[in-house]
C-alpha cells in the first residue's frame, strides 16, 4: 500500500503559530482561550508539572479520577459571580453543577484546595443544618474572634443585630460561619440558657485573660486560609463598633471523613474524631437543645459551645516512645483500640478491669468509661500554632446540656496520664442561638 505524496505545505501565519504553540503546551487539544465566567480554558492548568506526577500540574487541585484511576482529575473554581466547579481530565474541561462536582470529589483520594468542600459535605447532605453542625466534618481552616460588647444597652443590641447580619452575609458555599453568645451578651431582663456562665477555672488551668471569655464569639470556617481570612475581614468591616478581646487561627491537618465521622490529626500525631456520631440525626440529637429541657423558648434549637485553647508540650511528648504515647492515649495513632478492636467499633473495657491492655488512666478510658455510651457532645476541634513553644489544640465541642456533656467528661479526666502534657490557657462558654431571627428579637426587644 502506497501513501499519497504530501501536498504543498502552507506557511503558517504568526497568529496560527501562536495558537499551535498554545495547542502543544496544553495537552495537544484546542479549547477556549478565555477564562471568563461561562467559558473555561486549560490555561488554568498551565502551572509547573509536578516532578513525581507528570500528569498533575500544581496550579490546580489535581486528584486521581474516581472511576478511572489511570487518569487525572483537575478541579478549580470559575471566577465570581458564577463560582462553579470546573472539572477536567487531561485537558478535557466540562462545566458541572456544584452538586455534581461534590459527587465526583467524594470518590477521589487526596483532595486538596477547593476539594476540601467535598470532604466537608461527602458523608450526608446537611444543607438545612445550622452552620456549626453542617457536614460530617467541619471545614479545615478557621478563624475565631471573641468580642466585648459596649456597656450601654442600645449599643449592645445594635452590635448583636449587625453581627447577625455580618455572619449571614458570609455564610454559605465554601464558608460556614456562626455567632455564639457569651454570658455578657444577655441583659438581666432576658431569660438566659440555664448553663451559660463564665467558664470556671478547672484543675490545672492557667487562663490568660487575653485569651478567655468574651461577650460574643464569631466563628468562621472555610476551605482555605485565604477564604477564611477574606470572609473574616468582610465580617469585621461590618462591625465598626467591634472590640476584639482575643483571636485564634486553626487548621485540621489530614481532615477527612471515614465511616461517616470527621477525622483529623492532632499535634500529638494521633487521629481524633472517632468518638463523634456518624449520622446527621445523631449529631442533632447530641448537640441541639430540645423542648422540655427547661431552657427558654428562644434557645430551643441552639447549642452550647465550649472553646478550650490547650497548649500542648509537643517536645516533651515526642520524647516518649510511640508505644508509651498509645498507652497514655488509649488508642493506636490510627485510632485502633489497644485490644485490637477496629476504630469503627466500640471497645469493651469490662474485659480489662485492671487496665493491663488499656491503662485505667488512659485518656479515652477516662473520658468514656463505657464506649458503648459515648459522651453526649460533638467535637469539632482544630490545631493552632503561634510559635515553636506555643502550639496545641483549639478544643471545640457542642452539646445540648453542658453539665452532661463537656463538664461530665472533664470531671472524669481529672488525674489522667495525659494531664502533664497539656495546659489550658484560654477559651470560654458560649451559646449558639438557633437558626433564624426569633432569638434576636427576644434578646433585643426585652
Amino acid at each position: 500500500m502506497t501513501s499519497s505524496p504530501p501536498g504543498p505545505r502552507k506557511e503558517a501565519t504568526s497568529e496560527e503559530g501562536a495558537q499551535a504553540g498554545r495547542h502543544r503546551r496544553h495537552g495537544g487539544r484546542r479549547g477556549p482561550r478565555n477564562r471568563r465566567a461561562g467559558r473555561f480554558t486549560r490555561h488554568a492548568l498551565g502551572g509547573p508539572v509536578h516532578p513525581a506526577r507528570p500528569w498533575c500540574r500544581t496550579a490546580s487541585s489535581c486528584v486521581r479520577h474516581p472511576l478511572r484511576p489511570s487518569r487525572a482529575l483537575f478541579i478549580w473554581w470559575t471566577p465570581p459571580p458564577q463560582r462553579r466547579f470546573v472539572l477536567a481530565t487531561r485537558g478535557h474541561p466540562m462545566r458541572v453543577t456544584r452538586r455534581g462536582a461534590l459527587a465526583v470529589g467524594a470518590g477521589a483520594v487526596g483532595l486538596a484546595g477547593v476539594s476540601a468542600i467535598a470532604l466537608h459535605r461527602d458523608s450526608f447532605e446537611t444543607t438545612d443544618a445550622p452552620a456549626h453542625l453542617r457536614g460530617a466534618a467541619p471545614m479545615p481552616f478557621t478563624q475565631i474572634h471573641s468580642l466585648d460588647l459596649p456597656t450601654r444597652g442600645e449599643g449592645r443590641a445594635g452590635v448583636l443585630r449587625a453581627a447577625h447580619r455580618a455572619i449571614a452575609a458570609i455564610d454559605g458555599g465554601d464558608i460556614s460561619a456562626w455567632l455564639a453568645l457569651g454570658e455578657g451578651a444577655l441583659s438581666s431582663r432576658v431569660d438566659r440558657p440555664r448553663h451559660l456562665r463564665k467558664m470556671p477555672l478547672f484543675a490545672g488551668d492557667v487562663l490568660d485573660p487575653a485569651l478567655s471569655h468574651g461577650d460574643l464569639l464569631l466563628h468562621v470556617t472555610g476551605s482555605s486560609t485565604r477564604t477564611v481570612r477574606q470572609a473574616a475581614d468582610q465580617m469585621l468591616r461590618a462591625l465598626p463598633q467591634r472590640q476584639v478581646r482575643w483571636r485564634v487561627d486553626g487548621t485540621r491537618p489530614e481532615s477527612r471523613v471515614e465511616e461517616g465521622r470527621g477525622l483529623s490529626r492532632n499535634p500529638f500525631h494521633f487521629t481524633e474524631g472517632h468518638g463523634n456520631p456518624a449520622t446527621a440525626a445523631e449529631i442533632t440529637e447530641r448537640a441541639t437543645v430540645r423542648t422540655g429541657q427547661g431552657e427558654p423558648s428562644w434557645a430551643v434549637g441552639g447549642s452550647y459551645q465550649v472553646i478550650r485553647i490547650i497548649r500542648l508540650a509537643t517536645d516533651f511528648w515526642d520524647r516518649d516512645t510511640e508505644e508509651e504515647q498509645e498507652r497514655i492515649t488509649g488508642r493506636r495513632r490510627n485510632g485502633r483500640w489497644l485490644d485490637g478492636t477496629p476504630s469503627t467499633e466500640r471497645a469493651v473495657f469490662a474485659t480489662d478491669p485492671h487496665g493491663k491492655i488499656t491503662p485505667l488512666d488512659a485518656h479515652v478510658r477516662r473520658a468514656a468509661p463505657d464506649p458503648r455510651t459515648p459522651p453526649p457532645m460533638v467535637r469539632r476541634s482544630y490545631n493552632y500554632h503561634r510559635a515553636a513553644d506555643d502550639q496545641g489544640l483549639i478544643f471545640s465541642c457542642f452539646q445540648s446540656d453542658l453539665e452532661k456533656g463537656f463538664e461530665a467528661v472533664l470531671r472524669r479526666l481529672q488525674g489522667e496520664a495525659m494531664a502533664k502534657y497539656t495546659l489550658t490557657t484560654g477559651g470560654g462558654y458560649f451559646f449558639v442561638p438557633p437558626p433564624g431571627e426569633a432569638w434576636l428579637s427576644a434578646l433585643t426587644e426585652s
